[in-house]
């Protein structure tokens, strides 16, 4: 019925007595003007989506969309279903809100089937077929979601009466596969792949010396003062795992840490955020199955760089902006979820760029100040209080410890060592231009990594998701991370904020996961093969992560090889208990494809290195010894004197050519792989006065003397926060250019205990 008889009633009637009508009628056109603008929404959205995964060439491709023919004998006979039973009973129709949903859908499998799936770091491995052969074509991913979802449709046609076990399953289902795929590849073994090592390595010196931040390190270069852990986001998994790394073998845990933090915790940190937020069991589930790999990015910096500490810190941002939705949007004050806040915020935190990420969430609920009440302010401010009071000394640590490392990454250039870092510019339109132009590619080549699910259904979905409080508190949060991803490594490159299109993709997964339940949640039968298509992408996400676990694609990782454990056994028989192993020239990843840090820790030596961790230019000559010590072939023996080196080893030609130049004094007996190692022709002695024994660890040095009326220097390198008790008395004794030894006056005692005492 229109609306010109409803205004004929009324004259004749009066206005009082329809005006329910009239108001009824407003209504139900508002809400179909909304509706058919939120499909028109959908439908821009879609395209402009399609159009930032362009790569090169035709958008789409007729021969790819050849696979849709997999789906006509499956759709003829939903079609022939449906003519049969038109008007089927106990069916109830779906909730509003769908229809953007499935706009969205028809999209994102559009996208599976355009030039997106060419881009090099395409999320699904081996998805477009490279061949005109049937089997090869079977095999390509592209296909297989097709027979998925031609396989799946039938059985979905009056919908899923319980969707929660189907995405359960498939949860459980990948976490089981990634973990056997991870070690089937490594065998248990320790990951050595660029930063892993490193990571391992301050793993295990956090298990050591933690509460402490600020460390005293013998390991390396006769003795570091060592704050690096707070500043590299070790705390979260340090102290998930801390009894393994303090009483455990570092190496032989660190791979099942690894699978249990991002197999294991990491999926269920996903699952009870979506439920902390309100969403059902289907929706935490299928996030669950999306945490597991958000992108190709993802895998990039956590298994192939090994930076894992930052990516496990970025998971974080999913729970920590659910405790807050929940507190400001449902109004929720409970002792669990005070105690859920503290705990996700610390997780986020123990990154220092976790506060950018929890920004982006003070950006939300400022954006909410209409929702503030005194009680929810006190029950945020008390948890709050709790997190800075827990954090205070790593934040301490970062002040009076960190400026070098602020310095550094707060540089809009970055600069070698000894270089000076150019002016900024004026500001003109062009570099204006060149700035957005910069982050737009920025981020749309993060965005092109990302899981076709989480592209569609939570980056772009957000905006047309029927759950309109999950939309005003997501939208702030996800455009603040988008831009810190896009535009921050234009603006600060040494901060490297391209790492915050992790946190971006995790943060979609909480509208990503909603909108799936809502789609498998549909019972309609025309709407049986975007269940089905939702449903099969579901479980080729979840097989190309346990594929991508099993060393697949670009971002591979890598374990010791044979060689390399020959080398730590021959360095732990050769090189002298009191001796130590100096490292020539840099030494980059060469031990493996990874840095050499934990090799102290792998063979009780102590060893003397420009690059043991990946310090910036910035910080280090990466050639070693010192410049000033590479000057004369007497300058570089007093070098290996001073510091009481026994074994050399270099991976440069030029190095080992010149060692091979003094056999007077060098004598080369190893080589594995592309490292050659060289015995020194002197007797280790760790005193450069006195005689005596010593035997250090972290924040620790054991030192006797024979003489305890002579004076007695140690060749570890001084600082001012070493003691010991009396009568001893410690104080710096300058050697050689600039370098500063422990020197002990004995006061009359034959030995003494030096511990390195920090207020941090």
């Amino acid at each position: 019925m229109g609306l010109e008889p409803a205004l004929s009633r009324c004259m004749i009637r009066g206005a009082m007595e329809c005006e329910p009508t009239s108001a009824a009628q407003r209504g139900t056109v508002r809400r179909a003007r909304r509706r058919w603008a939120l499909a028109g929404l959908a439908v821009l959205l879609g395209a402009g989506t399609l159009a930032m995964l362009h790569t090169s060439g035709k958008l789409l491709r007729l021969e790819w969309l050849a696979q849709l023919l997999w789906l006509a004998p499956t759709l003829a006979m939903v079609e022939r279903y449906l003519a049969a039973r038109r008007d089927m009973p106990g069916l109830r129709p779906d909730r509003p809100g769908l229809s953007p949903l499935l706009i969205l859908s028809a999209a994102m499998a559009l996208s599976l089937f355009s030039s997106h799936v060419c881009h090099s770091w395409f999320f699904f491995l081996g998805w477009a077929p490279n061949s005109r052969d049937p089997w090869v074509l079977v095999s390509s991913g592209m296909t297989q979601f097709a027979l998925l979802t031609a396989l799946f449709t039938p059985f979905l046609l009056r919908g899923i009466r319980r969707p929660w076990i189907w995405t359960g399953l498939i949860l459980l289902a990948a976490m089981i596969v990634s973990a056997a795929m991870l070690f089937d590849v490594t065998a248990g073994k320790a990951l050595c792949r660029d930063d892993h090592p490193s990571f391992l390595f301050r793993l295990y010196a956090f298990g050591r010396t933690f509460p402490s931040w600020v460390n005293y390190m013998p390991h390396w270069n006769a003795g570091v003062v060592d704050s690096v852990g707070v500043t590299s986001g070790i705390l979260a998994p340090g102290l998930l795992f801390l009894p393994l790394w303090r009483w455990g073998s570092a190496d032989a845990v660190y791979t099942p840490a690894v699978a249990v933090m991002f197999i294991l915790v990491v999926p269920l940190v996903a699952a009870c955020s979506v439920r902390i937020a309100g969403g059902g069991r289907a929706a935490s589930w299928a996030a669950g199955v999306l945490a597991l790999g958000v992108s190709r990015h993802f895998f990039l910096w956590m298994l192939h760089y090994g930076t894992i500490g930052a990516v496990f810190s970025s998971a974080f941002i999913l729970p920590f902006s659910a405790c807050v939705f929940r507190v400001l949007r449902l109004g929720k004050r409970e002792l669990w979820l005070g105690a859920a806040l503290v705990l996700s915020a610390c997780g986020l935190l123990s990154w220092p760029p976790g506060v950018m990420m929890a920004g982006g969430v003070a950006l939300a609920a400022l954006l909410h100040v209409r929702r503030w009440t005194w009680r929810k302010i006190g029950f945020l401010a008390a948890c709050g209080a709790v997190v800075v009071l827990l954090f205070l000394k790593s934040w301490l640590v970062l002040l009076f410890e960190g400026g070098d490392v602020f310095a550094h990454v707060l540089k809009k250039t970055a600069a070698g060592a000894g270089q000076a870092v150019a002016e900024s510019p004026p500001l003109t339109w062009d570099r204006v231009r060149l700035f957005i132009t910069g982050g737009w590619q920025m981020l749309s080549s993060h965005v092109q990594e990302g899981n076709t699910l989480l592209i569609f259904l939570g980056l772009s979905g957000l905006l047309v998701t029927p759950f309109r409080s999950i939309r005003n508190w997501y939208l702030p949060l996800i455009l603040a991370l988008a831009a810190l991803a896009g535009w921050g490594p234009v603006y600060k490159p040494n901060m490297q904020l391209g790492r915050m299109a992790i946190p971006l993709f995790f943060a979609a997964v909480m509208p990503a996961s909603l909108a799936i339940e809502r789609i498998l949640r549909s019972r309609e039968p025309r709407f049986a093969v975007f269940r089905a298509a939702v449903l099969a992408l579901l479980v080729m996400s979840a097989w190309t992560v346990a594929r991508l676990y099993g060393n697949r694609g670009h971002a591979r990782y890598t374990v010791p090889s044979e060689s390399m454990e020959h080398m730590v056994e021959w360095i732990r028989e050769s090189v002298p208990a009191g001796g130590r192993l100096m490292f020539c020239g840099s030494m980059v990843h060469a031990a493996g494809g990874g840095h050499v840090a934990p090799l102290p820790m792998l063979t009780g030596r102590e060893m003397m290195a420009c690059d043991y961790y990946h310090f910036p230019p910035k910080f280090v000559e990466y050639d070693y010894p010192p410049r000033q010590f590479r000057a004369t072939d007497d300058k570089f023996w007093a070098f290996v004197e001073l510091h009481n080196v026994t074994h050399l080893a270099t991976r440069l030609d030029a190095r080992k050519d010149y060692l091979r130049g003094m056999p007077d004094r060098f004598h080369e007996e190893a080589t594995f792989d592309r490292i050659t190692f060289f015995s020194a022709k002197r007797s280790p002695d760790m005193f450069l006065k006195g005689r005596g024994r010593v035997r250090a660890d972290f924040n620790r040095i054991e030192a006797e003397w024979d003489d305890p009326a002579g004076e007695v220097v140690l060749k570890y390198r001084w600082d001012d926060r070493l003691a010991a008790d009396p009568p001893v008395r410690l104080y710096p004794v300058d050697a050689e250019e600039g370098i500063r030894f422990i020197g002990i006056e004995p006061g009359g005692a034959r030995k003494c205990v030096i511990r390195f005492r920090s207020r941090l």
